[in-house]
């Protein structure tokens, strides 16, 4: 009813019924891989593949909610063990801290130069490394 009632555009209804499609037929709030639907990972390797100039693998490309959901998964598959840590500018975002701690790894922090845009250097990298 709702298709047929001309309340959507006629390019929302084909993409709709597009990705319904790809479900497999399970329809609206049916589980997919846990790294995203198969046709929106190609859509999104052929958006990557023509903006960039290089192939890009769907295999290789994970959907996330966000970009939190997708640090926090990125994070936890690095940690292995709480001797673990990971790089982190200072000043940072919460996320990193929070992901890490979520995790059981710890935070090796870097001071970023604001009076240097913001930037670090080699030095101060090796110096955070080496602490």
């Amino acid at each position: 009813k709702l298709v047929a009632s001309g309340l959507f555009p006629e390019d929302v209804v084909r993409r709709a019924a597009e990705y319904h499609g790809a479900t497999g037929g399970s329809g609206v709030g049916a589980y997919t891989d846990s790294i995203g639907l198969q046709l929106v990972r190609e859509q999104v390797a052929a958006f990557l593949a023509e903006r960039d100039g290089y192939p890009a693998d769907p295999a290789l490309i994970a959907l996330t909610t966000g970009a939190s959901e997708g640090v926090k998964r990125c994070i936890s598959a690095l940690i292995q063990t709480s001797d673990c840590g990971i790089m982190i500018p200072k000043p940072q975002y919460p996320l990193y801290s929070a992901a890490l701690t979520m995790s059981g790894g710890h935070a090796v922090y870097y001071n970023l130069d604001e009076a240097a845009g913001w930037r670090t250097t080699w030095a101060e990298l090796e110096r955070a490394y080496n602490a």
